[in-house]
């Protein structure tokens, strides 16, 4: 089984959009949409959202709903098994760009102020609110998890690991101010950065299509793509809270110090 992941990062010249690209958060709230909206368990997080997003972001993501669940979640749950690497790597790139636009105008607000405090403050709600509709959906796929062949703690982790990298992002905005994170990764950590969004970006493909399954969002699949689905899930997870914990290492100062020292540089 091969989890190689399509090409979708910039060109090397086109770094510095990349970069402030990678630090757009949110990304769980775009994938789990569409559970919001279409399940009553979970209607009371659609308060939640209007208190965040602007109503333009909001009709954007009802759009988004509707193209994410034809285009991209139920050919990957339907495609015949043997073809679904394929599809995966296919559709993945698209979504991507999806995502990237979906979340650029949920950030672009955010990232404009001129107060970095602020921008950490208006940032921190998001992931508030991430953290919220990861417990409310958490409990709901392990209570419907018993009708899935698989265990769905690793979707349940993938989603966790998406709120992680957002509070990664938090974290190093506070100590580092924007400007400050961005020179860190430009100058220390591109080729690993470019890793990590990659991984976030097919993590945040596949928890939309497992929970949407799970939930009963799509009610026809092909159960063995589901439970490939929910194993490649955990795997990109793994691996994403690998490259979280590189980054550190790569942005902290004194650990960065340490790791040039020991490296002779």
């Amino acid at each position: 089984m091969s989890y190689e992941i399509t090409e979708v990062v910039p060109a090397v010249s086109s770094y510095p959009t990349f970069i402030t690209s990678s630090i757009h958060l949110g990304t769980s709230l775009v994938g789990i949409s569409p559970c919001v909206f279409r399940l009553k368990e979970l209607s009371s997080l659609s308060s939640e959202f209007r208190r965040v997003f602007s109503s333009r972001l909001l009709t954007m993501l009802n759009d988004y709903v509707n193209k994410l669940l034809s285009d991209f979640i139920e050919p990957l749950l339907n495609t015949k098994t043997p073809d679904l690497d394929n599809v995966f790597t296919k559709l993945l790139s698209e979504f991507s760009m999806y995502l990237s636009t979906i979340t650029s105008v949920l950030n672009a607000p955010i990232l404009a102020l001129k107060n970095e405090e602020e921008i950490v403050s208006e940032l921190s709600k998001l992931v508030g609110l991430e953290k919220r509709v990861y417990s409310l959906i958490a409990n709901e796929v392990r209570r419907r998890g018993s009708k899935v062949p698989n265990d769905v703690e690793g979707v349940v982790y993938g989603l966790a690991m998406l709120i992680d990298y957002d509070l990664w992002v938090i974290n190093k905005l506070s100590k580092y101010g924007l400007h400050g994170l961005i020179e860190r990764l430009q100058t220390r950590a591109l080729n690993e950065l470019s890793e990590a969004v990659r991984y976030k970006a097919a993590l945040t493909y596949l928890v939309t299509a497992t929970l949407t399954a799970i939930l009963g969002i799509v009610t026809k699949y092909n159960m063995n793509n589901l439970s490939k689905l929910i194993k490649w899930t955990k795997k990109y997870a793994e691996e994403l809270d690998d490259y979280i914990d590189t980054l550190d290492v790569l942005v902290e100062d004194e650990l960065y110090s340490e790791v040039m020292k020991y490296l002779g540089k």
